[in-house]
């Protein structure tokens, strides 16, 4: 099988996001909160398609970032206000 043409494969656009906390937290418990109300908001199939990833190597001092295809920035912002 042929890989993707560069011009075929899905946009990537990356968000930027901070948990206020007193404590730090673990990545593991933000990312199960993204999840979730992503999950919630968008269902099954629009959560697939969007394609949400929580990048684990950037995460420092309750910042992290969020991996997102194009289209769903959007529906990844509001998601996020429901956490």
């Amino acid at each position: 099988m042929k890989p993707l043409l560069p011009s075929l494969r899905e946009k990537k656009r990356y968000t930027a996001f901070e948990v206020i906390a007193d404590e730090a937290l673990e990545l593991k418990s933000v990312e199960e909160s993204i999840m979730g109300a992503s999950h919630g908001f968008l269902g099954e199939l629009t959560m697939g398609r969007a394609g949400i990833q929580v990048l684990p190597d950037i995460w420092t001092d309750n910042k992290g970032l969020i991996r997102v295809n194009s289209p769903f920035v959007g529906h990844l912002k509001a998601s996020l206000a429901l956490v």
